[in-house]
């Protein structure tokens, strides 16, 4: 990330539009950023943000038609040479001086000479590289100044004309900055968008898309594939600045699109086209909420950025913006949207902590990220075989396909469904991670379910282009599924040992012996299962349950609590994850007997149980299979956590993933002695282990009273070496290296060394 200063970004709201009212907009002043430059600049610097994005106040620069006075303008960077900031100008977000008129054929000259002037002074201030802006939002401008008459010159049905006289202006002025400045950086943001479809509309297709496309309209035009009249150049695109906001999808020609909507699309995909349409570096020009929101919303924005990244999209910043409240456009009214409020008259400034820590969380994922050189896009598919659906609870196999999908085409191939007149493969995409669930459906009473689906899958392969591939498989019954397949590598990821579940099929011991036999990796969930299975293979690799610490860190804060759970009173012992026959019933209901005024609170779907024989009691609460990115909501309204596990032959080797998510949650937690649990969380004092309901009970009851500072560092200390994102890289980079070991061609005799191996398993 080479291009700007800082990754994370600082953007001051400098909108100096005239309202219908006639009023002038400047928030520069009104947040007194004009005075508090400097001091604001120190300020970012304590956070490690070194750029900013600042705008030219051309109502103040020209307040007299050709005479340019730059007081304003050097007041910032006289602020940004002191401090070593480096700024991003914009030269027109949306305010234009009181003698020119936006749909006059005056205002592109008019705007071209104000390019010149602004060029020439920074020329003289020894500026050879600046970055420089010179429209913000051409689509959003001329839409709003043009359709709806919500911006000056307030007109509507002229959104076309006014989209022309804006490109035409930043195309002249693109030009005239790169004559004066040969080696200037230019700019260019524009909002992205997605819409969804709307049920209640026939026939929107078309419409649809014609609409969603028009977001590219102003790049197009600046990079000269449309209306190259103008005048636009591939020099003119140079750096694309992406804004993006919480409403920037939405139904259409209805209400914003929720990110839990199946419609959403991911920002990350988002990115990636725009990526592939003009393959230009980008970065995150703008984005921010307002209020409580404002942490979850930047943590989400980085968490996509991470993905784009890792698909080899050259995301160079994110800016938040904008970084200090300021009145709203309209009304005046106080916008709680920045990481800094009002100053005070000694010309202090608040924090708000919540998106202060957030941010600082972020820099040091970042820094992680940055040293992983483990980064290429792969090119092979990923071919995933699992006895798990992809809508089940979002554990293991969800958070490393998720991760996968990153780099590569992921394919998760379910176990069929017994449905319709023929063979066929239904296929979705996730709309949050990419990966394309794939679920064959079979007639009814189809006699070779196996033969039908490996059929199925020899078609689907080359319709889909899916030639290079790697084959992972979560259960060995899928075995007979792929056979006939030539994948790269075969990976075994035994999460589980399945053969001691209820209703283990009777071929699973020698399925799995064969899968041990062809894979060229194994991976274990946890290290119980490492020593059970570590000599079947020359290479077994112990990766236990992770987390995704910055998901869970969340319970941390203050919660909007969930509706389900709000009435349940305190203290709230919780649990969350599948409730099936490694679920130990009895225990839940002597602790709820034994202690009337604790409330147990269970998530999560009951399966494979009836849940007639669910311990019932007014203080325990089955609240149901919940969303995974609800779960933190839930965990910040509970006092303790548990793994009530039974000790049988399903939980010999089972790693829970609720454990770290626990602790990452800042939850103690109390534990029956499963093997994984006891060793290490057990041992390191980390989890509460109680072998009977009379322990559970006590070891709860101690948990209650609270735990200290010392166990709180102990566990993130823990939990920072056990995320996700680590576990992912290290299986990735064993991967790619049998990938590379097996692509060089063996010599004769290691050639007839593996032929007669082949025959002695055989």
């Amino acid at each position: 990330m080479s291009v700007f200063t800082s990754l994370i970004h600082a953007g001051f709201e400098c909108s100096t539009q005239k309202l219908r009212d006639g009023r002038r907009l400047d928030l520069v002043n009104s947040t007194m950023h004009d005075r508090l430059v400097r001091a604001d600049y120190l300020r970012l610097q304590e956070l490690g943000i070194r750029t900013v994005r600042e705008g030219a106040r051309w109502h103040l620069i020209e307040s007299c038609a050709g005479k340019y006075t730059f007081d304003s303008l050097d007041s910032i960077f006289d602020a940004a040479d002191e401090t070593g900031t480096q700024v991003v100008l914009d030269l027109l977000h949306f305010g234009y001086p009181e003698h020119i008129a936006l749909d006059s054929p005056d205002f592109v000259e008019s705007f071209r000479r104000f390019a010149v002037a602004i060029a020439r002074h920074l020329k003289r201030r020894g500026y050879t590289r600046p970055f420089v802006a010179p429209v913000n939002e051409i689509s959003f401008f001329s839409w709003a100044a043009g359709d709806v008459a919500y911006l000056n010159p307030f007109l509507t049905g002229c959104g076309d004309e006014i989209k022309r006289q804006l490109t035409h202006a930043a195309i002249v002025a693109s030009e005239a900055i790169l004559r004066e400045l040969p080696e200037a950086r230019l700019v260019a943001p524009e909002p992205v968008i997605h819409i969804g479809g709307n049920p209640a509309m026939a026939g929107e297709k078309e419409e649809v898309e014609r609409h969603r496309q028009s977001q590219f309209d102003a790049w197009d035009v600046l990079c000269g594939r449309r209306w190259p009249e103008l005048g636009g150049d591939p020099r003119f695109l140079d750096i694309i600045g992406i804004n993006y906001y919480c409403r920037n999808q939405w139904i259409h020609n209805s209400q914003t699109l929720d990110r839990d909507d199946p419609r959403y699309r991911p920002f990350h995909l988002i990115l990636n086209e725009v990526w592939e349409r003009y393959g230009r570096p980008l970065y995150i020009s703008e984005t921010g909420t307002e209020d409580e929101d404002r942490p979850e919303w930047f943590s989400f924005i980085c968490a996509e950025v991470k993905t784009a990244i890792d698909m080899g999209v050259p995301v160079q910043g994110i800016c938040l913006y904008p970084i200090l409240n300021h009145p709203g456009w309209d009304d005046d009214r106080h916008c709680q949207n920045g990481l800094f409020g009002y100053a005070d008259e000694s010309g202090n400034r608040a924090i708000y902590a919540p998106l202060e820590n957030a941010i600082r969380r972020q820099q040091q994922s970042f820094q992680f990220l940055a040293r992983d050189s483990n980064l290429k896009l792969e090119h092979s598919d990923l071919l995933c075989f699992s006895h798990l659906r992809w809508g089940f609870v979002f554990q293991r196999p969800q958070h490393l396909m998720s991760r996968f999908a990153r780099r590569r085409r992921v394919y998760f191939i379910e176990e069929p469904i017994f449905e319709g007149n023929s063979p066929t493969l239904r296929q979705n995409v996730c709309p949050q991670t990419g990966v394309r669930v794939i679920t064959p459906l079979l007639p009814p009473g189809t006699a070779n379910p196996e033969a039908s689906v490996r059929r199925l899958l020899a078609a689907f392969l080359p319709d889909n282009k899916i030639e290079s591939y790697v084959a992972w498989f979560y259960t060995p019954m899928a075995l007979p599924l792929a056979a006939g397949l030539q994948p790269e590598a075969i990976i075994y990821d035994c999460m589980d040992e399945l053969s001691l579940f209820d209703g283990a099929h009777p071929d699973l011991h020698l399925n799995e012996r064969l899968l041990f036999s062809d894979a060229d990796l194994v991976f274990t969930g946890g290290t119980s299962l490492f020593e059970a299975k570590r000599l079947l293979n020359p290479s077994v690799h112990a990766f236990p349950s992770s987390v995704d610490i910055e998901h869970f860190i969340q319970a941390r804060s203050a919660m909007a609590e969930p509706a389900d759970q709000v009435q349940i009173p305190h203290p709230r012992i919780g649990y969350a994850g599948v409730i099936d026959e490694r679920m130990d019933l009895d225990l839940l209901r002597q602790a709820a007997a034994a202690r009337p005024e604790w409330h147990f609170v269970m998530i999560g779907p009951v399966v494979k149980i009836s849940p007639d024989i669910l311990p019932r009691a007014e203080n325990i609460h089955y609240l149901g299979m919940k969303a995974y990115q609800d779960l933190p909501a839930y965990f910040s309204g509970w006092d303790v956590a548990m793994l009530p596990f039974a000790r049988n032959n399903s939980t010999k080797f089972i790693s829970p993933t609720k454990t770290l998510e626990y602790l990452a949650a800042g939850l103690p937690a109390v534990s029956t002695p499963i093997s994984d649990v006891v060793r290490p969380y057990g041992e390191l004092g980390l989890v509460s282990i109680a072998a009977n309901p009379a322990e559970f009970v006590e070891q709860t009851e101690r948990l209650l009273s609270g735990k200290t500072a010392e166990w709180r560092r102990q566990a993130d200390a823990f939990v920072n070496t056990m995320s996700w994102d680590k576990t992912w890289s290290a299986m990735n980079k064993l991967i790619q290296d049998v990938v590379a070991r097996k692509a060089v061609p063996l010599t004769a005799a290691a050639q007839v060394k593996t032929v007669e191996e082949g025959f002695a398993r055989v």
